[in-house]
């Protein structure tokens, strides 16, 4: 997203939730799990159980399975729209229709790591596995982005991108303790 002509890459915030099982049940709705959407007393959570009695077959690791229609189509719409691909008329000719073949799981991965290399070559500063300290975080923070490269956003396609699982992983990120005893700090 652009704000003033200026790409930003914080503009975005999803708090939905969707759970799609085996494309037969879908839960929809907006609880976390945790003590504030759980306990009842505090946040206002809503969710939804979608259990499809209409059923077609699909492939599935290449053998015929049953499952729900209204699931199934749901769940290719959103893998569509999240990997920038055309919604289809027809869910089942699209190139998603079996949520495990090797091709399917290929094109996710693909379109993921295309668009984490974009995003980490024009936005220095959002986390990636290049920075393992806070030091350098803090460091990339003061870039700007690199208005060179900005032709790279044009390769992305949906939302979807790797998640940076070294990010910070120099880090001590244990709490500092301080021992009090009497009026002394340890």
């Amino acid at each position: 997203a652009y704000i003033d002509g200026v790409p930003v890459t914080e503009k975005v915030f999803v708090h939905s939730k969707t759970l799609i099982v085996d494309d037969c049940v879908a839960i929809i709705g907006s609880a976390n799990l945790n003590d504030r959407s759980m306990l009842g007393n505090r946040d206002s959570e809503i969710a939804a159980t979608v259990q499809d009695k209409k059923k077609i077959c699909i492939p599935m690791d290449g053998c015929l399975t049953s499952v729900g229609e209204w699931v199934f189509n749901l769940r290719v719409k959103l893998w569509e729209e999240h990997l920038g691909l055309p919604i289809s008329h027809n869910p089942l000719s699209s190139p998603l229709i079996d949520p495990i073949a090797d091709e399917t799981y290929k094109r996710i991965v693909n379109t993921a790591r295309t668009n984490t290399a974009a995003y980490e070559q024009v936005f220095p500063w959002i986390p990636s596995n290049a920075i393992l300290t806070l030091e350098q975080w803090e460091d990339a923070m003061q870039m700007e982005p690199n208005y060179d490269r900005m032709g790279l956003l044009g390769s992305v396609r949906g939302y979807v991108c790797l998640h940076p699982l070294r990010f910070l992983e120099k880090q001590d990120m244990r709490p500092f303790i301080r021992h009090v005893v009497g009026n002394e700090v340890y």
